[in-house]
């Protein structure tokens, strides 16, 4: 019998509970740890503002300098409490390169819930969530694979394009099985706003925990991962636009029964299914598959996902109402 524990929802809060704060004075150095009370996040000023008060209390008169602030708190992985890395859920290397091909180093942003639906954002929607050590397992044993795998360069695997979609060939399924299944569980511990649809409850938290920890894949009807690559068949959008478009993460009900999350960046469209679909369903295309080395990624047409299309639709409804063409010259005024 499962505790009510299990079916909890992981909660999604703040996690830099202290910082840590190194000064100079004329007898050396130390460091002060300063409690962030109300796990408020503050930017870098009003952090600076409150180790200045605390060192004047702590020393009176004495001069002094700081020299570096630290955010601290306990690692989601290992729960060790120490200094903690501005994570990337999904890696800063697929920000990079958006924000690296994109006008003066912002990307085009489309957000329907915020007050400008279209701007510019260099956001890399990044937290502190993990410890160095952590932060570098799942970058070693997992994403840098997979990244280089999907960009088509990973060493010693053979990709051939089809019409109908792209093989890849001597691959570690298992490494790319337990990279989106990572992206997933540290999205439900992030509180950027980015992933605030990704909830996950501490049953399947300590199942992936213990996956990730043993470097075991998962059973084979506890979760379906299918992974599509991104084609526009009206030509407007080309491969290397497409792999500049990122979406926030959204889930899709299957039925009563099924959910999916969905997650759509570096050209690709992940689908995490968190029941497995029957086999049939699952021994298709796309779909990563434990017992075969071999990976066929179908494509699909970006405007044939749904939720894009409306994504798209709803946003340059709203630009064209707001930004109406000028009389002089009836085209749309760029922002």
């Amino acid at each position: 019998m499962h505790t009510p524990e299990r079916h909890g929802i992981i909660p999604k809060h703040y996690l830099v509970t202290h910082y840590s704060v190194t000064y100079k004075t004329l007898e050396g150095e130390n460091t002060i740890l300063m409690p962030n009370r109300f796990r408020q996040e503050l930017d870098g000023h009003a952090i600076r503002k409150l180790a200045i008060k605390k060192l004047q209390e702590e020393l009176g008169g004495i001069d002094f300098r700081i020299v570096r602030i630290e955010k601290h708190g306990d690692c989601v992985y290992c729960g060790n409490f120490g200094k903690l890395e501005r994570s990337h859920v999904i890696g800063n290397t697929v920000f990079s390169k958006i924000l690296k091909d994109s006008e003066n180093g912002h990307a085009i942003k489309i957000s329907l819930s915020a007050e400008q639906k279209i701007g510019k954002s260099n956001d890399s929607w990044a937290k502190e969530m993990l410890c160095n050590t952590c932060e570098s397992k799942f970058n070693s044993e997992f994403e840098n694979y997979s990244i280089y795998l999907l960009r088509e360069k990973q060493p010693g695997v053979i990709v051939s394009k089809f019409s109908s979609g792209v093989s890849f060939q001597k691959v570690d399924t298992k490494k790319i099985f337990l990279y989106v299944l990572s992206i997933l569980w540290r999205a439900a511990y992030s509180d950027h706003k980015a992933y605030a649809n990704v909830i996950i409850n501490y049953g399947m938290d300590s199942y992936l925990r213990w996956c990730f920890q043993n470097n075991r894949k998962t059973h084979s009807l506890t979760y379906s991962i299918k992974i599509s690559k991104l084609v526009d068949k009206t030509n407007y959008f080309n491969e290397k636009k497409l792999k500049n478009f990122i979406f926030n993460p959204f889930v899709r009900k299957i039925d009563n029964k099924n959910a999916s999350y969905c997650m759509l960046y570096e050209g690709y469209f992940f689908e995490v299914f968190l029941k497995a679909l029957p086999f049939k369903q699952r021994n298709g295309q796309g779909f990563i598959d434990f017992k075969k080395n071999i990976l066929f990624v179908p494509y699909i047409d970006v405007f044939d996902i749904p939720e894009v299309y409306e994504y798209f639709g709803r946003a340059v409804a709203y630009h064209h109402a707001t930004n109406p063409p000028c009389k002089a010259n009836p085209t749309i005024r760029k922002s």
